[in-house]
């Protein structure tokens, strides 16, 4: 028998992805460039995401980034804030079903990264949980499919 799982969807919202600035500041090391697509960030400035720290809300993700800059100096690109599902990388410790989830820390900018990386935790203004183990064991360094826990 073929095993069925939960998989990303395309989202069902109005506004799901918007272009935004991106960065902490204008400084070349703060730029992203298309390697740091599938990093979590969250909102730092007017209409500007950087990287989440360790332990923050799951609020958006780098689903592209451009080649230029705007803003006086800000890389840009696109930013999704709403999904049925996501897949994610656990870190920390193991998760189960039904466990809710904060970001952990991101890979560094510039460092490819397949996916979100996650670990156990609750948000506060943003709330995740895992929905599946995606055949596996949810353990550190598999992946999770998560799902927004509507409040």
């Amino acid at each position: 028998m073929t095993a069925f799982y939960f998989d990303e969807t395309v989202p069902n919202r109005n506004g799901a992805v918007r272009t935004a600035l991106l960065g902490a500041s204008t400084s070349p090391s703060d730029r992203f460039t298309s390697k740091d697509a599938n990093k979590a960030v969250k909102l730092i400035g007017d209409s500007r995401y950087g990287l989440v720290s360790d332990g923050d809300d799951l609020e958006a993700v780098v689903v592209g980034v451009e080649g230029g800059t705007l803003g006086n100096g800000y890389s840009y690109g696109s930013v999704q804030r709403y999904f049925n599902y996501l897949r994610a990388e656990v870190t920390g410790s193991a998760l189960s079903i039904g466990d809710t989830v904060v970001c952990a820390a991101q890979s560094a900018l510039g460092t490819e990264q397949p996916y979100v990386k996650v670990k156990s935790g609750s948000g506060v203004a943003y709330k995740w949980r895992v929905v599946s183990l995606l055949g596996g064991t949810g353990q550190v360094g598999t992946t999770v499919l998560l799902e927004p826990i509507n409040l």
